[in-house]
């Protein structure tokens, strides 16, 4: 059975009585959450149409953050030691800072070649020139602290896994099967936004808080922090199964509301899906071949088509026929 938010929510609204209630409503303060402060139907978590949004004023990429903002960036990530030994309340008041060292712990695991997705490629040009082609979306992310990182993996066929905290694999597949920089892009920008919205951060606070709902105890060993001393299953599995359908609808519709902004096509992010469903040998009926977790590919294709907008003048990111000269689409996937 699936635990969503809402669901824990409620779980705690009926201890009221509880004597660890107020140690938990104390807890939390100040909050932490940049949704907390506005808007409603801003917050993207709600699931208001993406029209309803007031878009970001764009923000500098990371690389070119202040001083400052790098530094609290650094600050806010936790070592798997520090996280071991975090209450529930102190995971509670700070989620943020558990998601990037958590990101951490699966970046480096990609680094070291231990990631479902192949290992990271090791040419550093490749790896400059994919980074260049990253920068724009990651000018107009609204969690622009984040220390971000995206490396390209040698997994042969489309596919990219959000580690949280602004960490990134994108399988060097999406971008062979990929005629067109919107297509390729699609995959990247659906991870970018697992990040932006806080995916794995939600996921951490929902165990952390069903983990309250049952010792009742706020000073109880945080879950996350308890689960970094057997990570590799926790987080491995996590990543294997995917985050929740509301979040993969989620990050799908990110992709035409950052390309709605960027002057990108829309419509290519469901010509990445309809290649993929060729690559994987899906049929429309199935699930994704990805995870079972996902929505149904062709689900995720008719929710997207009311997103497709015209395009005039159309956005190239930089360094896009470079890394096709390393990579050149197959014949059978140039679709025009």
């Amino acid at each position: 059975m699936t635990t969503t938010r809402r669901t824990v929510l409620a779980g705690l609204a009926a201890t009221v009585a509880s004597p660890a209630l107020a140690q938990f409503d104390n807890a939390i303060r100040p909050q932490n959450d940049p949704w907390a402060q506005v808007d409603p139907y801003a917050d993207p978590r709600n699931g208001f149409p993406l029209e309803t949004r007031r878009p970001a004023a764009a923000t500098p990429p990371p690389g070119a953050a202040p001083a400052r903002d790098a530094a609290a960036g650094a600050a806010a990530a936790k070592s798997p030691t520090d996280i071991a030994k975090m209450t529930l309340a102190e995971l509670l008041a700070d989620p943020e800072s558990v998601e990037i060292g958590s990101g951490r712990y699966g970046i480096q695991k990609a680094l070291a070649g231990k990631s479902s997705q192949g290992a990271v490629i090791r040419n550093q040009a490749l790896q400059g020139v994919f980074r260049r082609f990253c920068e724009p979306f990651l000018k107009l992310v609204e969690r622009p602290h984040l220390p971000w990182e995206l490396y390209l993996t040698d997994f042969p066929t489309p596919n990219g896994l959000a580690y949280g905290g602004g960490k990134i694999t994108v399988a060097v597949g999406s971008l062979i099967y990929a005629d067109h920089p919107a297509e390729f892009a699609s995959i990247l920008v659906h991870e970018i936004g697992h990040n932006d919205r806080r995916h794995l951060g939600q996921a951490i606070e929902t165990d952390a808080l069903m983990k309250l709902l049952e010792s009742g105890d706020i000073n109880a060993p945080g879950s996350a922090g308890e689960a970094f001393r057997k990570l590799d299953p926790m987080y491995d599995a996590l990543l294997e199964s995917g985050f929740s359908r509301l979040q993969e609808r989620e990050a799908d519709a990110y992709v035409p509301f950052l390309y709605d902004r960027m002057g990108m096509d829309t419509g290519r992010q469901i010509v990445m899906f309809q290649k993929m469903m060729k690559v994987y040998d899906i049929s429309s009926a199935r699930k994704t071949c990805l995870m079972d977790s996902h929505p149904a590919m062709q689900e995720r294709i008719e929710l997207l088509r009311p997103m497709v907008r015209k395009v005039r003048n159309e956005f190239v990111p930089p360094g896009w026929e470079e890394l096709k000269r390393y990579y050149p689409t197959p014949p059978e996937y140039r679709w025009g």
